[in-house]
């Protein structure tokens, strides 16, 4: 599992699927739930969420909005001493092979990219494939 990695997930009266999400996400890596003022509706599932291995949960009184979560996951990845910071938002579900995919990938800029990836010049069209709220997309 990546110690250099932290995942956080900005929440707002999450539910048990997002309780599902991090625990896939948890078996990867650290994270770190930034609750933003959930009523108590959701203090089960929060509840929950805190007892998981590798998530630490921080609950706040009053809405921020995600800024502040996002900024949470942040200084906490900066006290823990993390290289990458992921972000998440509650609805979020990845590959099981996500994290190892993107863990040691070299960062290079998008024209050094194109010039790495095989047969592809400058100026070529690539499609992206990316999962949001659990339904696959393509920018083709």
């Amino acid at each position: 599992m990546p110690h250099d990695l932290i995942a956080v997930v900005p929440t707002f009266r999450p539910t048990n699927s997002a309780f599902a999400n991090v625990r896939a996400l948890a078996a990867h890596c650290e994270v770190l739930i930034s609750d933003d003022a959930s009523p108590c509706t959701s203090d089960e599932v929060l509840a929950a969420l805190s007892r998981l291995p590798n998530v630490h949960v921080i609950r706040h009184a009053h809405n921020r909005g995600i800024a502040r979560g996002l900024n949470d996951g942040v200084s906490h990845a900066h006290e823990r001493g993390a290289a990458w910071l992921l972000t998440l938002d509650q609805d979020t579900r990845i590959p099981a092979d996500y994290i190892s995919k993107i863990h040691g990938t070299n960062v290079v800029s998008g024209s050094e990219m194109v010039e790495q990836v095989a047969g592809f010049k400058p100026g070529d069209k690539i499609s992206v494939n990316y999962i949001r709220h659990g339904k696959e997309y393509s920018t083709q």
